[in-house]
Order: structure tokens, then sequence, then C-alpha cells
């Protein structure tokens, strides 16, 4: 049964291709649909037998002899696209297309007169699309070097066109083909005008302003053509990067950089990028960038691989990462490099103490003849060995060096510093800082610091007193006479001193933040706290500190709802600081919003910038868990 089933299949099966057979014997399509599978399979001679048959069968069909001569064409018979085209027309088919195909087949073959007399005798029949003759026309002119006549037929199929954006993209990119700059532009921005969205001319006129240098308008036209492509050309990502670039926008191109594959970039982009981020202060996208141009240098680029080096280390130093800061300096090999940064090479060796950078610099000074630079060399060193490692050592090092090399304001200072180290010589230290000639701080200042760093707090007051007394110093020095009462817990000179501070300066927002937050942290005067810290606020809004100092003083004075309105702004920036999360961890606990509260007081302890901030965060947190 299974079998008779079957055999019914198979026979009508054959019987429904011998129906299609017949149909076909006598249908053009049938045999134009054969030819196109043909073509799609390659087998050109078998696809133009089949369109010969279909064109017997509809020898008035334009659509079978285009066909034909297109697949005359990927077979390269352009002796065959000649003959059958010039029959065509005989015929008079008017077809633009086949006027076309003749014409670029004469050309083929060297026949340029031929091809513009068929391209002529199209334009003086009823041809549709006379805009494409036109064009080719304006090609031909263009071979024979008639640029007139060329820019004529190329004005013509611009009239013809209706609007059709894809075929003026095409005649404006002849233009440019011809050196026409001027109608080229202005035919891609009649485009524009056309069809606002027509990405490849935004994408060839950024290209043109981007040769021109005129990078303004490279972002005009590439900006909002790239953020509309899912992929964009990399060569029109890498000029809007180096636009933004040049026009200081350095969070455009990084933000821009962000979104494209990191193979559209060379080294060259990649270093626009890298400075982008250092200028921008993207510390980590410096380190991102940094490392990527390290990964791609030869043995030979030195000098790029020290730079890059160079803002690294800088950048992990801003960071905080010393090790890493530190280990990036070490790998330069240019000493001029070490020797512009020395001051931070010398702060990341005293947090260190590793003397390694200090040294180098020291061995590679030891030939100049400029004594000066020697001097700084060596006085930094005795400080280092001073503070870290060896007192006998600085000492050694302090009588190879002469006094009076040591001519900057700088290396007097440390000169002093060091003097103080080794033998808390105060009138020496005095006498040394008088002599230099443009101080940034007085030697009070300098003197009472060192004191302070020494644990001898009382003996620090009459310096700071004194330097109170200076104009330029006035002002730093009220903060360090406060802060040493601060830390020998004598709150009422504290109060005040910073209350002499605010009578001298009232517009000053830092010292009115200063007593308003004192006053806070002490429970005292709460309303003349609040008073301060509006006033400052209203002098500085934008300063994250003082609205904390607010919070505070809202919440020493119970008023937790206007505490958390004080904290918006820290809120909303994330600020990373231990003793503002701490403030904001008690604002939420008292308004009972307690994960809030235990959240702000982890970050806080995670954030470790201020030790007494970290403990009470830590007891806070103890008190929780207790309960």
């Amino acid at each position: 049964m299974q079998h008779k089933l079957l055999l019914k299949i198979v026979l009508s099966f054959f019987s429904f291709l011998l129906l299609i057979s017949s149909l076909g014997a006598s249908n053009s399509y049938y045999y134009f649909w054969l030819a196109e599978r043909a073509t799609e399979e390659h087998a050109f001679s078998k696809a133009d037998s089949l369109l010969q048959i279909a064109q017997r069968l509809d020898p008035e069909s334009e659509v079978i002899v285009i066909k034909r001569l297109e697949n005359l064409y990927y077979e390269q018979n352009y002796a065959k696209i000649i003959q059958v085209a010039q029959q065509e027309i005989q015929y008079n088919f008017n077809d633009a297309e086949i006027f076309i195909m003749l014409a670029d087949a004469l050309l083929k073959t060297d026949k340029i007169d031929k091809a513009e007399e068929y391209l002529r005798q199209g334009l003086q029949k009823e041809a549709e699309d006379k805009e494409n003759i036109y064009f080719e026309m304006a090609k031909i002119k263009y071979q024979k070097e008639e640029l007139k006549k060329a820019k004529e037929n190329l004005k013509k199929a611009e009239e013809l066109s209706e609007n059709d954006v894809d075929f003026l993209y095409k005649i404006a990119r002849y233009y440019a083909r011809m050196g026409e700059e001027a109608e080229y532009i202005n035919l891609l921005e009649e485009i524009l005008n056309i069809d606002p969205d027509y990405y490849k001319a935004n994408i060839w006129l950024g290209d043109y302003y981007y040769s021109q240098k005129n990078y303004d308008t490279v972002i005009e036209y590439l900006q909002e053509a790239i953020e509309k492509l899912k992929s964009p050309p990399s060569s029109s990502v890498k000029q809007l990067v180096i636009s933004y670039f040049v026009k200081e926008d350095y969070e455009s191109a990084l933000a821009l950089a962000e979104r494209a594959p990191d193979y559209y970039f060379d080294l060259r982009v990649n270093k626009l990028l890298f400075l982008s981020a250092f200028r921008s202060r993207k510390f980590e996208e410096v380190i991102k960038y940094g490392n990527m141009i390290i990964k791609s240098l030869s043995e030979e680029d030195v000098d790029i691989r020290d730079q890059t080096y160079e803002l690294m280390g800088i950048s992990y130093f801003t960071q905080m990462k010393l090790p890493k800061s530190y280990e990036s300096f070490e790998k330069i090999k240019n000493n001029e490099i070490l020797l512009s940064n020395s001051e931070l090479i010398y702060s990341l060796s005293l947090e260190l103490k590793k003397s390694g950078l200090i040294r180098k610099m020291i061995n590679y000074v030891k030939g100049e003849t400029d004594s000066s630079l020697v001097c700084n060399t060596q006085i930094n060193y005795a400080y280092f060995l001073s503070r870290v490692d060896s007192v006998e050592k600085a000492k050694d090092l302090l009588k190879q060096i002469d006094e009076q090399d040591c001519e900057s304001d700088e290396a007097k200072r440390t000169f002093a510093m060091v003097v103080l180290n080794l033998n808390s010589d105060l009138k020496r230290a005095e006498e040394i800082l008088k002599t230099r000639k443009n101080p940034t701080r007085t030697s009070n200042v300098i003197i009472g610091n060192w004191l302070v760093e020494d644990g001898r707090l009382q003996a620090a007051i009459p310096y700071f007193e004194e330097a109170v007394k200076d104009e330029s110093e006035a002002k730093i020095a009220y903060t360090l006479l406060a802060d040493t009462y601060r830390r020998l817990d004598d709150v009422e000179k504290e109060l005040e001193v910073l209350r002499e501070a605010v009578k001298r300066y009232p517009q000053d927002a830092q010292m009115l933040n200063w007593l308003g937050y004192a006053y806070a942290e002490n429970k005292t005067n709460l309303d003349k706290a609040i008073d301060l810290l509006k006033r400052a606020v209203r002098l500085d809004s934008e300063n994250v500190y003082i609205w904390d100092s607010l919070a505070w003083a809202y919440y020493q004075d119970s008023n937790y709802e206007k505490a958390l309105e004080s904290m918006q702004i820290v809120i909303e920036n994330e600020i990373e600081d231990t003793v503002v999360r701490y403030h904001l961890g008690n604002i939420f606990w008292k308004l009972g919003e307690k994960e809030k509260a235990i959240n702000n007081w982890k970050k806080a302890i995670e954030i470790a910038n201020d030790d007494e901030g970290v403990k009470q965060a830590e007891s806070m947190l103890k008190k929780v868990d207790n309960n």
C-alpha cells in the first residue's frame, strides 16, 4: 500500500514538472528566470544562451536586453556587448542603460569618439533617465580633457536628477575627482538641504574640511552622522577624535573613543586620547591608553615610551597609587625627565622610603657644570636621608654641599629644613631662609610647621602669631594657628583665633566655614554656626565641603531634614571623603534610613582619607552591631 502511494506521489511530481516545462517552453520569463540562476552560478555563457531564447520569445522587452548586456559585462565580453547594443538601438530601444553600457564597452576597447557618438544619440532620442547619459558624457569629456564640457554635462545631470540624493552624491564625488572643490562642497551641502540625515554627504564634507584643517566644521558634519551610524567609518571616527583634541574638547574625544572598537585607532590617535585623558584629569583612562601605547611601541621608541611613563607616573601619584607611580618613573631612561619631576619624585621617595630614583638623579648630575642643579639634587637627597635613612649620612653629605651653590629659593628652603632635622637649629634655619629672594612662604610659617611636625606645638604658636602680622601670609597663618590650638584641645583659643580671622576677612568663605564648623563640632553657639555657614555657602555655592559643614551644624541642632537637604550636592556628586560620608551616615540614621546610614559609614571606612573619621565610622558600625 505504501509503495503504491509513493508511486502516485512520484508520478504527480513528474506530471508537475512536465506541466511547468510545457508552459516554460513558450514563456520568456521562464528562460529569464533560468538565466538569472545561471548568472548567480557564474555560468555566463549558459545565461546568455537562455537570454537569447527569452529575447526571441519577447523581442520587444528592454528588460531582457539590459539583462543580457549586464550578463555579457560580467563576462567582460565587450565585443558582444557592442554588437547586441548596436543591434537593439537600431530597433529603436530608448533605454538610457543600453546607450550607457554600449558607450562603456566602446571605452573599454579604446573607441572614445564612438562612445561619445552613441551617448549623443541617446540624448537625441526620447530616452528615459537622460541624467545618467549626461553623467556618462561628462566622464568622457573629462577623459578627453574637455573640462568645461564635462562640467556642463554634470550640471545637466544635476538639473534632471529630481533631487535623487544618491545620484547627486555620485555627481558630487565626480566633481571632487575633477578637482572642482567649490562645486563638490556646494552639491554636498545641497544634498543635506534635501535630506539632512544623508550620512554619506556628512562624512564626505567632514573629510573635506578635515583636509582643510577646519576642525570646527569637521565636528559640525561628523558628530551627528557618527552618532547615528552603528558602524561608522574608522577614518571618520579618527578625524572627529583629532578635531575634538585640536579644539581642546578632551571629554568629547574620550567619550567617542569609548564607543568605538580599540582597533579603530592607531598609535597616533591613542597618543592623543592619552593626552586628552591626562588634560581632563581622567587618570584611570590615562593608565588605560598609556598601557596600550607601551604595548604598541618597538624597542627604538625610547622617547615616546619615556614620555608615556612620565604621565602615567604623575597619574598614579594623583590617584595616590604611590608604588605604581614610583615603578613608572623607574622605567624612564631619560634622566632629564626625572629631573623635571624631581619635586614629585622626592615626595614619592619620602612616602615609600625608597632612595633609588634620587640616587639615580644624583649620579646623573655629578658631571654637570651647573652647580645650582647639583646643589638642588644633593640637598634634596640630604633631606631624604635626614628624614628616612640616616642622620649621619645626611651630615656627611651636607658637608660636601657648598651653601653658596644653592641659589634657588626652594633649595634654600630645603637646606634650612635639613638643618632643622639634623640639629634643631632654629636660628641657623632662620638665617638661611632670610636669604631667599622671592619667598612663597615666610620663615615663621615654615619653622612653625616644622615644630608642629616635630610635636612641639607650644613652641610653634609664637611663630604663627608672628606670621599673622604679615598680610601676605595672614590667612594661612590663622588656619595653622587655629589648627595648632585644636591639636592642643584648647577650644576657646581655637575659636578666638578664628573669630579674629573672620573679623579680618568677613568675605572669605573658608574662614567662615572653619569658624562655623568649629562651633558645630563643639556644639556651641549653633545659631551663629548656621548663620556663618549660610554666608559661606552664598559666597561659594559649589563647595561641597561648606555644604557638609552646614549640614553638620543642622545635625548638631537636631534639624535632620534640613541637614539632609544641605547634603544634596554631596549626594548628587558622590563625594569621596571619609568625614563627609560619616556625617551623611549619621544624618540618615537619625532619619530612620538605616541601610543608607550603614552604607555611608562603610564607604567612609573604605575611602580612609581621615584617620579620625574612620574611627568614628567604625564606632557607629559597632554600635549598630551590638544592638
